[in-house]
């Protein structure tokens, strides 16, 4: 998201704790970003976020799903899940379909 567009002002490395916004839940996550050192506001990154509390999501996730990571109240980024490497935070509809 673009700083015009209400996202972050600096850039992001990895290690950076934003909360991930899907489905009406919030959870803080760790980012680790794949083939950059850091991302600059409006730019693409492929990344891993590991959830704190993994189990407020459990069962919820699915591939292409449409997220938010915000800081605050205030969304910052947006994202589509590419893939999921926990088997149990996958949506029961999704498991129940394999």
């Amino acid at each position: 998201m673009t700083t015009e567009n209400g996202g972050r002002l600096y850039p992001i490395s990895s290690g950076y704790r934003p909360q991930f916004r899907y489905l009406g839940r919030n959870n803080d996550v760790s980012i680790t970003l794949h083939d950059a050192e850091s991302v600059s506001p409006g730019k693409c990154v492929t990344a891993d976020l590991t959830f704190f509390r993994p189990e407020l999501q459990r069962n919820r996730l699915q591939i292409g799903a449409v997220f938010s990571l915000a800081e605050g109240a205030r969304d910052v980024a947006n994202g589509v899940v590419l893939e999921i490497h926990d088997p149990e935070m996958l949506s029961a509809d999704i498991v129940q379909s394999e």
